[in-house]
């Protein structure tokens, strides 16, 4: 496996990929400090940010995995590598898998980044921030990350084309600007999109003429399903490798 990422690594040398998911991420978190509540107060305050991150993360994040989905897939269409599979003993299954680590790689830094923003804006306003709530939304962040990167690798892995992943990406983003969060939950666990929002370890509940934020009581149980949703959805993509004929 290190030998296949640092492949993966050599091939995005030099296809300028770093710059456009920076200024992705960057827009994200200045648009989740705009979006700030100034009605609220110390622990709702810090605890809306967190379902602010969700609803930004909802709209950005399908963009940053379908971009870098399209460029990890791109040469290999391109240059017609799968060709050389048989040559190199490495199988369809092996090469989206580590491509799949790879797509980890770059959502890593990002929870990390996020995380951080959390923890200055929480001290900021004089909070502490639990590592339980810290622990859930990376939790999340990366297990959806996941799930979409499986889902738009296999798009761009089906279709030579890479329009097709950048539009579900895209439509996935519009749903989100549409919505702006306010899709009951049922609804979000059918759109993969949404699961930022739908997992989103604090949920925004309405009181009177406002909001009220706390920790969603189902995060367990939601989390146990996108577990079992991507379980399966490994196991269907790793049969359709092994029908279907990429050479």
């Amino acid at each position: 496996m290190g030998l296949r990422l640092s492949l993966e690594f050599m091939k995005l040398k030099r296809r300028f990929i770093v710059l456009p998911l920076v200024l992705i991420i960057a827009v994200g978190l200045g648009w989740t400090q705009v979006i700030t509540m100034t009605k609220l107060t110390g622990e709702q305050l810090v605890l809306s940010k967190f379902f602010d991150l969700a609803t930004i993360n909802s709209l950005i994040l399908p963009l940053f995995i379908c971009v870098l989905s399209a460029r990890v897939m791109e040469l290999e269409h391109m240059g017609k590598t799968f060709k050389l599979l048989q040559s190199s003993n490495e199988t369809p299954e092996q090469l989206f898998g580590a491509k799949v680590v790879l797509m980890m790689l770059f959502l890593i830094p990002v929870s990390t980044l996020q995380v951080g923003y959390l923890v200055l804006f929480a001290q900021e306003h004089g909070s502490l921030l639990s590592f339980g709530l810290l622990a859930k939304f990376v939790f999340s962040f990366l297990f959806i990350g996941l799930a979409l990167s499986m889902l738009h690798l296999f798009l761009a892995f089906a279709f030579p084309k890479q329009t097709v992943t950048i539009t579900a990406g895209l439509i996935g983003s519009f749903i989100s600007l549409v919505t702006g969060g306010m899709l009951p939950g049922m609804v979000q666990a059918f759109i993969p999109w949404q699961y930022y929002e739908w997992i989103s370890p604090i949920t925004r509940n309405r009181v009177g003429d406002g909001f009220i934020f706390e920790l969603d009581s189902c995060y367990v149980q939601k989390i146990g399903i996108l577990i079992f949703i991507i379980s399966l959805a490994w196991l269907a993509i790793q049969s359709w490798f092994r029908k279907v004929d990429l050479l």
